[in-house]
């Protein structure tokens, strides 16, 4: 519920910003922006416009191949363009989405790629044995278990 009264440019949001407070002397649409990484620089870029060698706020695929991302601050394409920031360039995956206006839930691998990844995720997810229902540990090999059993009796040294 905003605090009544009070409007966010004159408490810590942008000087233009009049919509009321919400938590912390920012409105919604600021809190949330803080909330995700973004800045309340009044300065910044609007989203779409040209920065370095792609779009402010936006990752652009590959017009060429459009399952590669481009990359802002050199142009080339990759697949996976966080590995490529990380091993490249001295920023850090944070620093880069910081410096280009990119959102931190923003995904920096290509999307077949991701659709690779979640499935191998969710293919390890329905591997996992549920060891606390007997009925599970039915199907489970025998050599697995005594494993198991010799694990947990170990002691630390």
């Amino acid at each position: 519920m905003p605090a009544v009264g009070r409007v966010c440019g004159q408490e810590a949001g942008p000087a233009s910003c009049t919509a009321d407070v919400l938590a912390r002397g920012l409105c919604r649409s600021h809190y949330r922006r803080l909330a995700r990484g973004g800045t309340l620089d009044p300065d910044e870029p609007a989203i779409g416009s040209p920065a370095g060698h792609g779009r402010w706020g936006i990752i652009d695929p590959d017009p060429v191949d459009p399952g590669r991302l481009i990359c802002h601050i050199c142009g080339r394409s990759y697949v996976a363009l966080g590995v490529h920031i990380g091993m490249v360039h001295d920023d850090g995956v944070r620093a880069y989405r910081l410096a280009h206006g990119l959102p931190m839930s923003a995904s920096l691998a290509a999307p077949q790629l991701a659709a690779r990844l979640a499935e191998a995720a969710q293919d390890a997810v329905d591997r996992l044995v549920d060891v606390r229902r007997s009925d599970h540990l039915a199907d489970v090999p025998q050599d697995i278990i005594a494993r198991g059993r010799r694990l947990t009796r170990r002691t630390p040294d």
